[in-house]
């Protein structure tokens, strides 16, 4: 690999992980509404384990379908 490209895995990598804070982010703003709408503060504990839950599945669909049509095509226009 060239420079470039070493440059662009690089910030791919640094962009993954910036999107992944964010999810977290977003998970605790909206705790307290979530809680508020279902009256109660006994099913905080569950909306983070759904919420981890989601993405311990979305992750390992997501990583075979990148494989199966090849992680390249996104990544493409770099």
């Amino acid at each position: 690999m060239n420079k470039k490209q070493i440059t662009m895995v690089t910030i791919a990598l640094m962009l993954g992980n910036v999107m992944s804070g964010l999810d977290g982010t977003i998970i605790n703003t909206a705790i307290l509404t979530i809680v508020a709408a279902l009256h109660g503060i006994q099913f905080m504990g569950w909306i983070v384990a759904i919420f981890l839950l989601g993405m311990s599945i979305s992750i390992p669909i997501w990583t075979k379908i990148g494989e199966k049509i090849t992680n390249k095509r996104p990544l493409k226009f770099l």
